[in-house]
């Protein structure tokens, strides 16, 4: 997610870890409650045991909770703020972790190959990669990184076009957070591609930021997300050596991999 561009001079959405967390705490619980099924459901020594890992990991607000059950846990993201405020979390918690700043296209070299038993990566991170060399080169790494046997749980949406009709329309979503006298709102629009030629949906977002008695703050930043059908989805996985085993929505109930929207989608590394 490090490649968010900001408008201008005000600091993009993913230069802030603090506000980032804030934003995204919510809802992190229930996450890895699911995460923690499906690494069960895949045989994965109780779901807890053999490594977790997470590229994109920004404050590694899922990697706090997971190891708080006590699993071994990895974060890996390209940007150095993130990974110093997701240190700090876990040094002030007393979590133990390792929390690593570079490419997710190295995963395998700076975590070590064979290293982890589950790795995941959710909210659409993996379409940060906006061309398809990093992608496969991402995803070809995560391969080497897990175990035989291991699973890579991704969460991606994925539309594409039907008879030369758009599956997926413009859209807006609204998030909220606080902590303490801090609170954040973010508007988020969606502007998927029009042509189905077209592997780019351009994202605008507006934060509202208010510190106690403050002057509100307005960040505005614009970024881009590399678009998948099912298809050219499935061929990447099908290129990077993972069989997929599944796909389930948000809820862990059962996924149609060739539906348009959001799920999470299971790869497992052959034995």
């Amino acid at each position: 997610m490090s490649s968010t561009a900001s408008i201008g001079e005000q600091p993009g959405f993913y230069d802030d870890p603090l506000i980032y967390d804030v934003l995204h705490t919510q809802g992190t619980a229930e996450d890895v409650k699911g995460l923690i099924r499906i690494a069960t459901e895949h045989g994965l020594k109780k779901g807890l045991k053999g490594g977790w890992f997470e590229p994109f990991c920004g404050t590694a607000r899922h990697l706090r909770a997971v190891a708080l059950h006590g699993a071994r846990v990895t974060g890996l993201d390209l940007s150095g703020p993130m990974i110093e405020f997701a240190q700090g979390v876990f040094d002030r918690r007393g979590l133990k972790g390792s929390l690593l700043t570079g490419d997710a296209s190295c995963a395998h070299e700076l975590a070590g190959s064979e290293s982890h038993a589950f790795a995941f990566c959710l909210i659409n991170s993996m379409r940060h990669l906006m061309h398809g060399k990093a992608a496969l080169a991402h995803m070809r790494s995560v391969h080497r990184l897990l175990k035989p046997g291991g699973v890579y749980a991704v969460g991606v949406n994925y539309g594409g076009f039907e008879d030369g009709v758009a599956l997926e329309h413009a859209s807006e979503d609204v998030w909220k957070g606080g902590r303490g006298r801090l609170s954040v709102t973010q508007v988020v629009q969606y502007e998927p591609p029009v042509e189905p030629s077209s592997r780019v949906e351009t994202v605008r977002s507006v934060l509202d930021i208010r510190r106690g008695d403050a002057e509100p703050e307005t960040r505005v930043s614009v970024y881009t997300l590399r678009t998948y059908t099912g298809a050219q989805w499935m061929d990447l996985v099908s290129r990077s050596g993972f069989e997929h085993t599944g796909s389930v929505d948000e809820d862990g109930e059962p996924h149609d991999p060739g539906r348009a929207g959001y799920a999470i989608h299971l790869l497992c590394k052959p034995r």
